[in-house]
């Protein structure tokens, strides 16, 4: 059983319906899902969504970071994580159910399950390698999963996405724990906005394909 977390905010929130009908067409492996919404209660979801495994909760928007290490605390077990916009399309069940196997492994912080960027060191597992964290973008917000207890380690509650990706980047340089990723995508996704507006090309795929 995988565990998953997605958080959005209001901006976003109107994402819900298309994100949730393409993951649960996708996604190939049990798993539970809990998509955290910052900054307001108002939910629209559809109306025959997996709700025996996927909880919605409504939180106060202190800000991504913060929103998140909240969400985490008293949390020790990997989870798989996604941004609120990564409209997934495609997905590999023998990398994610193998990636889920290394985030298990004690040395192993972070498993990155597409290769934006990707590892650039080896790796004793076909199909994945490690991260160099000396390298920029060592932290990314592409879909991965994580040890709670990394993200704790290198996120600080006052940043933002962007500040989570580079400072938590350098900060990540001489941290113990291994990032692996894989060579090819374990998961497939379209950024659905950018710049807080729909990506044109992205956007009008997932539409012309819900």
């Amino acid at each position: 059983m995988i565990d998953i977390a997605v958080f959005t905010c209001a901006d976003y929130a109107h994402l819900i319906p298309k994100w949730l009908r393409f993951f649960e067409r996708t996604f190939p492996l049990p798993y539970h899902l809990d998509y955290i919404v910052a900054g307001t209660d108002t939910i629209t979801v559809p109306t025959d969504y997996h709700q025996n495994v996927t909880r919605f909760t409504a939180v106060k928007d202190n800000g991504f970071a913060a929103n998140m290490l909240t969400w985490l605390v008293g949390r020790d077990d990997p989870v798989m994580m996604m941004m609120d916009d990564h409209i997934m399309f495609e997905a590999d069940v023998t990398l994610l159910a193998q990636a889920w196997e290394i985030i298990r492994r004690h040395e192993v912080g972070c498993v990155r399950l597409v290769p934006w960027p990707g590892p650039t060191l080896p790796y004793d597992v076909p199909g994945f390698g490690e991260i160099d964290k000396s390298l920029e973008y060592a932290i990314s917000l592409q879909a991965s999963m994580w040890k709670p207890q990394t993200l704790r380690d290198l996120i600080d509650p006052a940043w933002n996405p962007w500040e989570i990706e580079l400072k938590g980047s350098r900060w990540a340089a001489t941290y113990g724990a291994h990032f692996i990723g894989c060579k090819t995508c374990a998961v497939n996704y379209k950024d659905y906005m950018l710049r807080g507006k729909p990506r044109p090309e992205h956007a009008a795929w997932v539409d012309a394909n819900i």
